[in-house]
């Protein structure tokens, strides 16, 4: 069965990264949608596929007007030689992007997941919740659901030598960051020995600003001797470390829109209890049992932090929820999946040019 895979060589992208993950997984071709329009085509065409699986997001493409155009124009000239397999990492709602810019990028979402629909076999989301709204709201019918993959950690792993509260990802005003810190000054008297660490730096260079509003805010802060604030990009053998060294991890995003959370999969083997906001890219996470749901203001946020750290079932209850989501997201299924996807749409093809690797591959450099 002969299969390629299209995706960003942008390394800080996440649907490059799964892209990389699950196509280093079972040995298929990954050619970069940064290419021009007909090369990348004709790439495809010299490849001569049975499938070919695209990772779509909102800039899979080198920039948000150039997706508009050039996704669905792949998607068609692809189709008339390959069955198209898209994975979507992302839906837009008019609650993430409000007013009348809002109203007009949800148009073009919409109409761009429509018509990429019509010449796809299979549109793959990361979760029950993406599958409702495609099915829902966009009309689609062919949508298929396999999650993120996440990456069990090892057993017996010491507990962490304090107690840290731990944010890492992009540093943008969507994550509720300087609620989290405002959050911790609730708690800084009351767990005297607390400390906060918020790892990460900005995706794009008009959010270098924010860096400054929260170096402000740090500075201001009472307890800004137990802030540390690590403005750089974290790569992903050091998110493993960060993960190891954290009592609770702490995501209060804001933005609305309907996605999952790659440093959820990231970090859930770690056994870490997860205090994670309400937004929609939580919602694969069960409430009490996998992670602590929280309105993104300071008290709430404050609040199930407390709740965590006053109660060692509660604690461990969560700990034991977030490995078991590691396993049922685990790597080794997620192949496993794409795999079975591939081979049914291929009717049950020969699969000695995709055999799956073993799940212990070292991850690629995202």
């Amino acid at each position: 069965m002969r299969v390629v895979g299209v995706a960003t060589s942008n390394p800080r992208l996440l649907s490059g990264y799964v892209a990389r993950r699950l196509n280093a997984a079972l040995g298929i071709e990954t050619l970069a949608t940064e290419l021009p329009l007909g090369q990348l085509v004709a790439r495809v065409q010299q490849a001569d596929p049975q499938i070919c699986h695209l990772h779509f997001e909102y800039r899979t493409f080198g920039g948000s007007l150039r997706t508009l155009i050039v996704f669905p124009l792949f998607a068609r000239r692809v189709a008339r030689r390959a069955k198209l397999v898209v994975t979507v990492h992302g839906l837009v709602t008019r609650e993430a992007v409000p007013g009348y810019s809002g109203r007009i990028s949800v148009l073009f979402h919409r109409t761009l997941i429509r018509l990429v629909a019509r010449s796809s076999q299979t549109l793959v989301v990361l979760s029950e919740r993406m599958r409702s709204e495609l099915t829902g709201a966009y009309g689609i019918k062919n949508v298929a659901v396999i999650p993120h993959g996440s990456d069990p950690f090892p057993a017996g792993l010491p507990p962490p030598a304090g107690p840290r509260l731990l944010f890492f990802g992009f540093t943008r005003p969507s994550k509720g960051i300087e609620e989290l810190i405002d959050a911790f000054g609730l708690l800084g008297a009351e767990f005297p020995d607390l400390q906060l660490l918020i790892a990460g730096g900005p995706a794009k260079s008009y959010e270098e600003s924010f860096v400054l509003t929260l170096k402000q805010q740090i500075a201001r802060h009472p307890f800004r001797d137990r802030i540390r604030f690590e403005n750089r990009f974290i790569d992903w053998a050091e998110k493993d470390e960060l993960a190891r060294s954290a009592r609770v991890i702490v995501l209060p995003y804001k933005d609305r829109f309907i996605e999952v959370s790659g440093v959820v999969h990231t970090v859930a083997g770690s056994g870490v209890p997860i205090v994670c906001s309400t937004t929609p890219r939580f919602d694969e996470l069960v409430e009490g049992a996998e992670a602590l749901h929280a309105d993104p203001t300071p008290e709430s946020i404050a609040d199930a932090i407390r709740r965590i750290l006053c109660d060692p079932k509660l604690a461990s209850r969560l700990s034991e929820g977030i490995r078991a989501f590691a396993q049922r997201s685990s790597w080794e299924h997620v192949v496993h999946q794409y795999g079975e996807l591939y081979r049914n749409l291929a009717g049950g093809a020969d699969t000695s040019e995709t055999e799956v690797r073993e799940a212990s591959d070292p991850k690629p450099n995202p």
